[in-house]
């Protein structure tokens, strides 16, 4: 079965080949024209529509099945990769010079003579002039075959955005293409090329100068239509420069800025017919369409030359030559909005004067549009008259368009300046004074500020030196507090040491009474040792008494420097006020048996359970109460008992927490003695009555133990309300 298969393979391929060397080759009879086309049954092609195939593949046979005679080859001509083969043979008796040419983008000949090996040449009217083989100008591959010498040609014409209208192959014959060219300029001015040439330059000259002028325009008056319309001048002095000179070595970058700077000044153009006929404004749905067809040309260049490999051919064949004539619909709409416009509106001159450039320029291309399209359909048509003209004279109707056009909007352009730029001068004035007026404005109220910090400066600066005094002050006490708080560190261990001996004291003198009664008693009638024994009673009894004055005084030093004791507890703060109030009453009475006071209570029933230590909260408020008690029975010895002492407490709930007034009517407290009464060992009491550390006792645990306050208001001979004020959440 493999033999079998493989000799099938070798027929084939004998076949094929077979086949090939079979293919006639065209006869050259002498350089008889100018052009010889090869007759379609002397060429094969085939269409590369994947453009892979390499010439190596091609003449190896792999391909060779797909190639047709061009004779039968009825598919549509698309835009791509065609293969050509075809043979020469100089049939003359002499030497014939001939030169192989393509009208595709690239064009890359192989050509073989008799057995000698493949030789490869490139040319093409975009092929640039470093990759170029043969007359780089003219497009052509010169070969010169001797009397019945033979010539083997692949040939690769790649189309790559143009539909060719024929693959057939031509061939050039040199010396009878001179003598034509010769005949020709004979018959046309010599110069015509050379003037077209140089008229050109000048033209992008003066566009650019134009652009440039309009560009400083925009950036006086700051108006858009001037911009647009510089960069449409810049966009078309770009398309009318020299371009083919520049590069004329890279043709493919002549065409790719051409067909750019075309599209980029028409697009501009249509911009600055927006700006300048404000279509947004008055035709609003024109306006939308005038966008659209703006970016057409443009569009046309990116699917044509940027995009057109990633095209399938069947749809380049409608684009490529229907995108390159967008700007016959560009031209047309903008003709239709100038219309338009003079037709809804009080037209200047200008705009009139527009209309034939518009005209010749869009109406006579519309028309030379649909002459080549019916002639397309029917070779016998023949235009005449203006349309015969403009299809000869393109490159003139295009020039004197363009300059009609220009010519007449830079007039209006200037006329414009002229107006903007006498009122962008005065509003430039208006703005001066106006500036004038704001500096002076600024200037008054830099002044104002100036004056209102300075007051400002002054007021904060007083502000801090009684801040400073303040701190000072409150740094004093601080200091005094440290002091007074290791005062009592000191007074605790020495009361400590104090309290043993003391109680020594106070023992034995209670036993020496006991010893003194009893040696009285047994002495009887002896008269000499009963006065001596009274005595020594009286001398006992003022030693315990100042002993048992001591050991309050040591007992009151421990109890000031001593830590709390117990938990704390939600506390009824209105009974445990009614119960240190009658306690204290009670005691004072106790040892003052003629004193009487009247009482009053406010308590306030609304207010809620405080978390305290019960014992020492109630410590805080006997000492506030015995205080009381005391001035008000100071003031009515005073007075000689003409006086009725008032005790007054009342509780209540306010917005800071729960507030407890102690207040009464004694003697006050003087002013200048108010800022100690909380040191301890200061009191107000005479030597003995007091010793000074009630109140210090009491202000440290309202304000260290619960965070709270103990507020004094006094008048010195009026009376004293104390105020304990403890915060909703104790400590």
């Amino acid at each position: 079965m493999r033999a079998f298969l493989f000799i099938v393979f070798l027929l084939l391929s004998f076949a094929t080949l077979q086949a090939q060397d079979s293919f006639p080759a065209f006869p050259l009879h002498g350089e008889t024209e100018p052009v010889i086309t090869v007759p379609e049954t002397y060429v094969r092609v085939w269409r590369d529509d994947e453009k892979k195939a390499l010439f190596h593949d091609v003449v190896s046979g792999a391909y060779q099945p797909e190639f047709r005679k061009l004779g039968e080859w009825t598919k549509t001509l698309y835009p791509g990769v065609y293969w050509l083969h075809y043979r020469l043979r100089n049939a003359s008796d002499s030497p014939v010079h001939i030169a192989l040419t393509s009208a595709a983008n690239f064009a890359t000949c192989f050509v073989k003579k008799g057995s000698l090996p493949w030789e490869k040449k490139q040319t093409g009217w975009l092929q640039s002039w470093t990759k170029k083989d043969g007359i780089k100008k003219g497009n052509s591959l010169p070969l010169l075959l001797s009397p019945g010498e033979e010539v083997e040609v692949y040939q690769r014409d790649d189309y790559w955005q143009q539909v060719p209208k024929s693959v057939q192959p031509a061939v050039q014959v040199p010396r009878k293409m001179a003598e034509v060219q010769y005949l020709q300029a004979q018959a046309i001015p010599p110069l015509s090329a050379q003037a077209n040439k140089m008229l050109s330059a000048m033209i992008a000259g003066i566009l650019l100068f134009a652009g440039i002028i309009y560009w400083r325009f925009y950036r006086i008056v700051r108006v858009q239509f001037y911009l647009h319309y510089a960069l449409f001048l810049f966009g078309f002095s770009l398309l009318y420069s020299p371009l083919g000179v520049l590069f004329q070595s890279f043709p493919l970058v002549d065409l790719y800025v051409g067909n750019l700077a075309f599209g980029f000044g028409l697009f501009y153009f249509t911009q600055f017919f927006r700006s300048y006929l404000r279509t947004k404004v008055n035709y609003r749905r024109w306006d939308r369409w005038l966008i659209v067809v703006s970016v057409l040309p443009l569009l046309s260049f990116f699917v044509n030359y940027v995009f057109v490999n990633l095209l399938p051919p069947p749809v380049l064949v409608h684009t490529l030559p229907w995108g390159g004539r967008s700007y016959i619909l560009v031209l047309d709409s903008l003709l239709v909005t100038a219309v338009l416009f003079i037709f809804t509106h009080r037209a200047s001159a200008g705009i009139v004067a527009t209309i034939p450039a518009l005209l010749l320029w869009g109406v006579g291309q519309t028309y030379k549009l649909v002459h080549n399209l019916l002639q397309a359909s029917n070779p016998a048509f023949q235009a005449h008259g203006l349309i015969r003209w403009m299809n000869e004279n393109t490159y003139v109707v295009d020039l004197v368009s363009i300059l009609w056009i220009v010519s007449v909007f830079s007039s209006l352009l200037v006329q414009r300046f002229a107006h903007l730029q006498n009122k962008v001068l005065k509003q430039a004035v208006r703005n001066e004074r106006l500036k004038q007026q704001k500096e002076a404005e600024r200037h008054q109220l830099i002044a104002r500020q100036k004056a209102e910090l300075e007051q400002q400066v002054e007021a904060r600066t007083l502000e801090l030196k009684q801040s400073l005094r303040d701190l000072k002050e409150a740094q004093a006490q601080l200091i005094q507090k440290e002091k007074m708080a290791s005062l009592g560190e000191l007074t605790a261990g020495i009361a400590h040491e104090i309290q043993n001996p003391l109680n020594f004291i106070n023992n034995f003198s209670e036993l020496n009474l006991e010893i003194i009664d009893e040696i009285k008693n047994e002495a009887g009638a002896n008269t000499a040792l009963g006065p001596l024994a009274d005595d020594l009673r009286v001398n006992q009894l003022k030693v315990l008494k100042h002993g048992q004055r001591a050991d309050a005084i040591v007992k009151a030093m421990l109890q000031h420097s001593r830590f709390r004791v117990g938990e704390k507890e939600q506390t009824d703060i209105n009974a445990l006020a009614d119960e240190y109030l009658r306690l204290s009453y009670h005691g004072f009475r106790a040892g003052n048996k003629d004193f009487n006071a009247t009482i009053n209570t406010h308590f306030d029933s609304g207010i809620d359970p405080v978390h305290v230590v019960p014992e020492e909260l109630g410590r805080v408020l006997l000492n506030l109460f015995n205080n009381a008690f005391y001035a008000v029975n100071a003031k009515k010895q005073m007075l000689n008992g003409t006086f009725e002492p008032i005790v007054s407490v009342a509780t209540k709930k306010t917005g800071r927490g729960t507030e407890i007034s102690v207040s009464d009517n004694g003697t006050g407290i003087p002013q200048k003695t108010v800022d100690k009464i909380y040191q301890p060992f200061f009191t107000t009491k005479p030597t003995g009555e007091g010793t000074g550390l009630g109140l210090s006792l009491s202000y440290d645990i309202v304000t260290k133990a619960y965070g709270g306050e103990l507020q004094v208001e006094t008048t010195e001979g009026v009376g004293t309300v104390f105020k304990i004020i403890l915060p909703a959440k104790t400590n």
